[in-house]
């Protein structure tokens, strides 16, 4: 029972942190997917503003299909990053320290009888 619980605590910790860098990477991605989009394809970026610029569907999609692959991406980067961090965290921080000396041996008692 205690090592179902550690690892339903171990998987808390994993969704947590994975939603917290999703909420944090994919408006970054949304962000910087605009930005490039719209330099990329200037007529739909105008027309998507509101101003009187002829574009066609093609076009739209295009830019459209090329900021959502950069949401994508960083939503990757996002899962990628959360993954690390949950990693170097279980592997790191409740790793205790060896007992013996580095190059030696471990002693171990034997029971006296």
């Amino acid at each position: 029972m205690r090592e179902v619980l550690r690892i339903l605590r171990l998987f808390a910790k994993n969704l947590a942190l994975t939603g917290l860098c999703l909420i944090l990477w994919l408006p970054i991605g949304y962000g910087a997917g605009t930005v490039i989009a719209n330099i990329r394809y200037p007529s739909a970026a105008g027309f998507l503003a509101g101003r009187n610029v002829s574009v066609s569907f093609e076009e739209l999609n295009r830019y459209r299909a090329f900021r959502d692959s950069i949401v994508m991406f960083s939503a990757w980067c996002g899962l990628v990053t959360a993954q690390s961090v949950f990693i170097v965290h279980c592997f790191g921080v409740d790793r205790r320290e060896n007992a013996h000396p580095p190059g030696g041996f471990p002693v171990v008692k034997e029971a006296q009888q």
